[in-house]
Formats: C-alpha cells, sequence, structure tokens
C-alpha cells in the first residue's frame, strides 16, 4: 500500500443543497467552512484594541462584520423563498407584495435574514458546523 497524504486528499470546502425544514419550496445552497476559512473570517472581522485595565493589546471580533463575512463564505444562493415564507421567519411590512412572489438570493438579503430571522439563522449555523451534512456518508 502507497503512502496517503492528507494534504493531496483534503477538501477545502463542500457545498450542498438543503429544503429549509417546513417550506417545500425553499432550498438553500449552502459550502462549508472550514477550519482555515473561518479563522480567515475571525481575523478579517477582527481589530486589535487596547486594554486599558490589563494595559495589553487584545483582539476584538466586530460581530456586524463577522456575520456578514460568514454569510458570503456558507449561504452561496437560494430558490423558491417566498413573501409568504418571509411573512413566517421575520417580522415584515409585506403590503403591496403577492404572497407568492419569490424574494431573489443576494448576499445582502441572506444577511438581513440572518439577522432578523432566529429560525433561519440557527438552521444555517446547525447545518454548516457538522461535516457530516457535506460527507458522501451523509
Amino acid at each position: 500500500m502507497s503512502d496517503i497524504s492528507l494534504k493531496s486528499i483534503i477538501k477545502e470546502s463542500a457545498t450542498i443543497e438543503e429544503q429549509f425544514p417546513g417550506y417545500p419550496d425553499f432550498v438553500v445552497t449552502l459550502s462549508y467552512p472550514g477550519r482555515q476559512q473561518l479563522n480567515k473570517i475571525r481575523k478579517a472581522a477582527s481589530h486589535q484594541k487596547m486594554n486599558r485595565k490589563t494595559h495589553q493589546v487584545e483582539d476584538v471580533l466586530d460581530d456586524e462584520k463577522f456575520l456578514h463575512k460568514y454569510v458570503e463564505a456558507v449561504i452561496k444562493g437560494w430558490k423558491g423563498f417566498k413573501v409568504s415564507y418571509l411573512q413566517e421567519l421575520a417580522l415584515v411590512d409585506a403590503e403591496g407584495l403577492d404572497s407568492e412572489d419569490e424574494i431573489p438570493f443576494s448576499v445582502d438579503n441572506a444577511l438581513v435574514l440572518m439577522q432578523n430571522s432566529p429560525d433561519f439563522d440557527s438552521w444555517i449555523t446547525e447545518l454548516t458546523t457538522e461535516i457530516e451534512n457535506f460527507t458522501q456518508s451523509k
């Protein structure tokens, strides 16, 4: 048997499509954020700040910047997201909109949904932190 180099077979990412529970037409395309990618996101969303008590420089995470970069990295698209679904997931003013109209995917729309729908946020977080969801043995 030949020597196997993990470096040559480890994948940096994988993408899946998952139906949002309870919404048969709403399918989200997700990418697994490996450890290296999460570290890059954290680093890009952090800044250094002097701690006045300890007189040490500390890294401080900017939660909004982190969430934006996280959404960019893990939510790659969606289809079938209707106004009626949004009305069940977040408080919205949908006056004048048809409940069957689809809301197009954009990073900004995904970010707003993550910020305003605890159900969507926890579902995304749960799916993207479990590697089993992205492996062939699923």
